[in-house]
């Protein structure tokens, strides 16, 4: 129903907008109508939450002195706008990052269990997550979990792409460019 909904509004807005330019005497190219009704269906969604595209793993179960590290590659020739997240199997965000990963480069982002001994869980099951914006860019990331033990930095285990499935994530907070330009 939301996609729906989010189709009607970008067709209405997308076919009224050639009028309201006309009518204030500007004139505008169709890439400029097609981004303004796409960002009046964005805003029409409910609060303040951007939909997205994105990748899941599985869950992953590491214990303390592993680390899980999710590495995502862009294989694009142009940058694209990435986040980057481990959340528990309640959906709680454990760690999160919003990164621009240049062409050819890769995002990574890892997760080990605080506390030491005696202090904190000693196993944690968790889930990595990527997403985008756009459909486009998120077909051009290249996904690869690894978990790492912490004293000899040896691989215990990884997955690549085989190890995702798709998603729709809600965005909240919305992905937005980190401040500053980081990432590239």
């Amino acid at each position: 129903m939301q996609g729906i909904k989010r189709l009607l509004v970008t067709l209405l807005l997308a076919c009224a907008a050639p009028g309201i330019t006309q009518a204030s005497g500007q004139a505008q190219t169709p890439d400029e109508d097609r981004r303004l009704a796409e960002e009046g269906a964005s805003r029409a969604e409910e609060g303040n939450e951007t939909r997205g595209f994105g990748f899941t793993s599985g869950v992953i179960g590491i214990v303390q002195g592993q680390t899980a590290r999710l590495t995502v590659w862009n294989k694009g020739d142009k940058p694209a706008l990435v986040r980057l997240q481990f959340v528990d199997e309640q959906g709680k965000v454990l760690i999160l990052c919003n990164e621009i990963v240049a062409p050819g480069k890769a995002a990574v982002e890892s997760f080990s269990i605080p506390g030491g001994p005696g202090g904190g869980p000693h196993r944690v099951e968790l889930l990595a997550q990527f997403g985008t914006n756009t459909r486009s860019e998120i077909g051009l990331l290249v996904p690869t979990v690894q978990i790492t033990d912490g004293t000899s930095n040896a691989t215990a285990w990884m997955f690549g792409q085989e190890g995702f499935a798709e998603f729709r994530p809600v965005f909240n907070p919305p992905l937005y460019p980190p401040p500053f330009g980081g990432g590239i």
